[in-house]
């Protein structure tokens, strides 16, 4: 459940940090397989949206430290 005050992408990233701490071999594998998932991603975010796949980059602008970073939002 999330804290008062705490967002959802805050709440995930604490999360998957406490993961990664616990099991280091999941990050890397997050780290070899960020392509596969954001494609997966982006037919999500099309569905949910109405927008074309088409109109986000084609390749994810973003690497894992950066997805993982609590203090970033593009």
């Amino acid at each position: 459940m999330r804290s008062a005050g705490k967002s959802a992408t805050d709440e995930q990233r604490s999360e998957l940090d406490e993961i990664f701490e616990q099991s280091p071999s999941l990050r890397r594998y997050a780290e070899q397989d960020l392509e596969r998932v954001y494609l997966k991603a982006v037919r999500l975010a099309s569905r949910e949206t109405g927008l074309e796949a088409g109109s986000f980059p084609p390749n994810c602008p973003y690497s894992v430290d950066q997805l993982l970073d609590i203090g970033y939002l593009p």
